[in-house]
């Protein structure tokens, strides 16, 4: 399953767009308007469009998708948008009046593209053919309004041209953008060709972001432990220590540990202390101050 953003006033953040590539990972489009016509881009990696994005971002509207191969096979010339017109052009970039995004997999698409070549005794278009490529054929065929008479099922489709956005099927709407459909929200399973993340729980392991001037993924800056608030409250004879709004350790007046937490804290791979370890620390500097008659109420952020 493929998915479309159709971003009409914003796009999705970047981590949205890396759970895409992360289920899509075959290839990706991007198509805008100017200059009176839409223009494309195709068989993109992900750093060439997060590089796109934040340093040339397209104007609003835009299309951005991201392919999982079936029909027809992985190829860049393959990746959508396919342009509206007679050749329905594979072309890896290019401008045309109009361009066809597909969500889905139809399996009627070479009988009705026979039937077209059949009744104008035409040649058919040399390169790969896919059903989508198939949908972009038609519509310049017959016009886009021939989706609404088709039988293709649970299709999602978008074209845009140099005056409208159409979209066909069922779509996820959200504020500015929407999504052909709701895989975007988790990671899934298996591997990826760019990021070190094989489900949901490795991501919360090893979180990555997009640093621009390094023009690659890398691992979300950690949080020091020097920069997180701290709270010691005493009450029903217990003394709670706590980091950043969550229990550290507890112990009784008289010494007694009855609880030790991990912190809430983000260390990368290369930290030589275990959370459990930062908490003993913590909670045994909490302690040899108290007992020296010192108990900060509250130390802020600096």
């Amino acid at each position: 399953m493929c998915i479309i953003f159709t971003n009409i006033t914003s796009r999705p953040d970047d981590e949205t767009l890396i759970r895409a590539e992360r289920r899509n990972s075959d290839g990706i489009g991007l198509a805008w308007r100017q200059d009176g016509l839409v223009h494309w881009e195709k068989g993109m990696k992900m750093e060439a469009l997060m590089t796109r994005l934040h340093e040339d971002p397209p104007p609003f509207p835009n299309i951005i998708h991201f392919r999982v191969a079936t029909s027809g096979g992985k190829a860049p010339e393959l990746c959508h948008p396919f342009s509206v017109s007679a050749k329905a052009s594979t072309d890896l970039k290019g401008a045309s009046k109009g361009v066809l995004f597909h969500n889905g997999s139809w399996s009627g698409w070479q009988q009705e593209v026979k039937q077209v070549l059949l009744q104008n005794r035409s040649l058919t278009p040399g390169g790969r053919w896919s059903d989508s490529r198939a949908m972009a054929f038609l519509a310049n065929y017959y016009g886009p309004n021939i989706f609404n008479l088709l039988d293709m099922g649970g299709q999602r489709i978008a074209l845009l041209t140099a005056d409208d956005l159409l979209t066909w099927g069922g779509w996820e709407h959200k504020e500015g953008w929407n999504a052909s459909n709701p895989s975007f929200q988790s990671y899934g399973q298996g591997n990826n060709h760019n990021l070190n993340v094989q489900s949901d729980d490795d991501w919360k392991k090893n979180p990555q972001r997009w640093d621009q001037e390094l023009k690659k993924f890398v691992p979300m800056p950690t949080i020091p432990m020097d920069r997180r608030p701290t709270e010691i409250t005493k009450g029903k004879g217990m003394i709670t220590v706590m980091e950043d709004g969550k229990i550290v350790s507890q112990e009784m007046e008289d010494g007694e540990i009855i609880t030790a937490g991990s912190l809430a804290i983000t260390e990368s791979p290369t930290d030589s202390l275990t959370r459990a370890s930062i908490s003993k620390l913590i909670f045994g500097l909490h302690v040899f101050a108290r007992r020296l008659g010192y108990t900060p109420e509250r130390r802020m952020a600096s």
